[in-house]
């Protein structure tokens, strides 16, 4: 059955004892995402003799998690830090508690310590040797090669800092966007971590299609698995509702002399042209609000690293970078789906949904195509839920065209 899930272990380590969680007791929440490095876990656990709180809990505890999904016969293994207990309460009789565990990668720990070193090589090779030596992680690392040998001197700091650092001096030797990302996924059912493009991800091979199958042009034959549960659409303005609808506005520009990002907030209802003015109607009117009623401000913006930009004549982002970004970002979706451990940040889906403008039933072609899993959320409840694993992601489109 879709959305079926196999806890078949989940074990509790420290050097003070080991506490086998019952699967029957647990709901998870694992997040995963092409924009940050490491994955988050947060378990939910009704402990009925206190166990944890009789083993201690200082720190150095690991949560080592089994899955397994029944439809596609995958299998993942998970090991992660315990990084903090939270959300403690008695419930019913006084041993009896629910508490949440919010655990990290290994990585996003060994992270925290600081170092320095100086190179002369490939930024590709740099990554490589900081991800081995310096963050102690055991993972495989896939990197896609870049061109340009760097002279990069880092100062003390975190891993990820220094991983941040080079990689805004990344240049690819095979995509022109070079918009570079380091992440955890799992490829052959194993954690790795990737240091490659975007751009490259996009040309991944399709892991898994959907179709919205519940409503029209339901097709008898859809198995559940593939089912689109639910789907959101981020509302976009487009440049002609810019001028009529005006409002509150956040502008972001880049400074070409100083490479400074200024950021501020306008307000589009005046007729200055620089804010994007125009405006025939006041962001309090009936017609800004009921078209939006969003209380954050419309976003214009360049894609920005809020990394501090090291002493160096390479700039953050090129146009190129600049321009990629502001595709991508522009054209997302949002999906539930039955949950299914094949599912991985970075990985491409196909979707399929229907127009619901359309008298015949049609495809949306804005909407159905090929996307990037930019974000992940494995939703996993307790054992009587169904179903019981559900998956939330986050999908980017490459090119707003039909079919892409």
């Amino acid at each position: 059955m879709a959305g079926n899930l196999n806890i078949k272990s989940l074990v509790v380590i420290s050097p003070r004892g080991t506490y086998i969680i019952p699967p029957s007791q647990t709901s998870l929440s694992i997040y995963e995402s092409i924009f940050t490095p490491g994955i988050v876990c947060d378990a939910t656990i009704v402990d009925f003799k206190d166990a944890l709180g009789q083993m201690i809990m200082t720190g150095d505890e690991f949560l080592l998690v089994s899955l397994e999904t029944p439809v596609s016969g995958t299998t993942i293994d998970y090991v992660f830090h315990v990084d903090n207990l939270t959300n403690v309460q008695s419930v019913g009789a006084q041993k009896v508690k629910t508490y949440t565990l919010t655990c990290v990668s290994e990585e996003a720990m060994t992270s925290k310590i600081n170092f320095g070193k100086g190179y002369n090589d490939l930024c590709s090779n740099i990554i490589a040797d900081i991800h081995k030596n310096y963050l102690k992680s055991g993972k495989q690392i896939i990197t896609e090669p870049t061109v340009g040998q760097q002279n990069i001197v880092i100062t003390p700091r975190t891993g990820f800092d220094a991983i941040r650092l080079v990689k805004t001096r990344s240049v690819s030797s095979v995509n022109k966007s070079s918009l570079y990302t380091y992440f955890e996924t799992r490829q052959n059912n194993a954690s790795v971590f990737k240091f490659v493009t975007i751009e490259s991800l996009f040309k991944n091979s399709i892991v898994k299609s959907f179709r919205q199958a519940d409503t029209q042009g339901i097709n008898s034959k859809a198995r559940d698995d593939d089912n689109i549960l639910a789907y959101k659409v981020v509302n976009q303005f487009s440049a002609t509702e810019k001028i009529t609808l005006g409002g509150a506005r956040k502008i972001v520009d880049l400074d070409g002399t100083t490479q400074i990002y200024n950021s501020k907030i306008v307000n589009t209802v005046d007729t200055n042209y620089a804010d994007g003015g125009l405006s025939i109607a006041s962001a309090t009117s009936n017609v800004f609000t009921q078209a939006y009623t969003s209380a954050n401000p419309m976003l214009t913006s360049f894609y920005v690293d809020n990394f501090v930009r090291p002493q160096n004549n390479i700039p953050q982002y090129s146009p190129d970078q600049q321009a990629y970004a502001s595709l991508m970002l522009q054209n997302s979706l949002k999906i539930r789906v039955p949950g299914d451990l094949v599912l991985t940040a970075g990985s491409m889906i196909n979707c399929t949904i229907i127009d619901k403008n359309e008298l015949n039933i049609k495809e949306d072609p804005l909407l159905s195509g090929k996307f990037l899993v930019a974000r992940i959320h494995h939703k996993i409840g307790r054992i009587e839920e169904s179903p019981r694993y559900t998956c939330v992601m986050e999908l980017l489109k490459g090119k707003y065209n039909e079919g892409v």
